[in-house]
């Protein structure tokens, strides 16, 4: 009971990284209030001018620092890629995963998903979980890829064309474990 009492007392840490994908050196960190506009913008970039999240829920949930973490991917101090994670008990879920259109098909995403699944495995967690659109089958192909199964349908679960969402999950454990380390 005392450690589950820590975990949540302690802000999640996440030290910088610098990467190099497709010739371009990029940097990884915990993204930051100041981080927002350019989150926004990125949102608005990959969901055709309009955000799925407000400016207040973006901010909220970077400022969240006990339970979730949020890794932005810079390529010349423009943020080009974000990921949210909301840390539970022995869950970590996928908030938000995106990457501006034109970096897309370069790594990036499968860059960010390698970084929360390492995380969440520090963290001790024994699933990573996340929702999909059934229609983006890229998406679900990389995540395939990562060890990610469907457990389910939760119908009509995007507000903006009522689509439905595969509920999909990481057992964190034996051979998918390797693919985080």
């Amino acid at each position: 009971m005392l450690k589950e009492l820590n975990f949540f007392s302690v802000a999640h840490e996440y030290h910088q990284k610098t990467v190099t994908l497709d010739q371009r050196t990029l940097t990884i960190r915990r993204a930051m209030t100041q981080d927002v506009r350019g989150i926004i913008a990125l949102l608005k970039d990959v969901y055709s001018g309009r955000s799925p999240w407000g400016t207040s829920i973006v901010w909220m949930e970077i400022n969240r620092i006990k339970t979730s973490l949020y890794l932005v991917v810079e390529d010349e101090q423009m943020i080009v890629g974000v990921v949210g994670l909301r840390i539970g008990q022995k869950d970590a879920h996928i908030t938000n995963i995106a990457v501006m259109r034109q970096y897309q098909g370069k790594g990036i995403g499968k860059l960010l998903m390698l970084e929360i699944g390492r995380y969440a495995l520090q963290k001790e967690c024994d699933t990573l979980s996340l929702e999909v659109r059934q229609s983006n089958q890229t998406a679900q192909n990389l995540y395939r890829q990562l060890g990610f199964e469907t457990r389910g349908v939760k119908k009509r679960y995007y507000h903006d064309n009522f689509e439905d969402a595969l509920d999909m999950v990481c057992r964190l454990k034996g051979a998918t474990r390797r693919v985080f380390q």
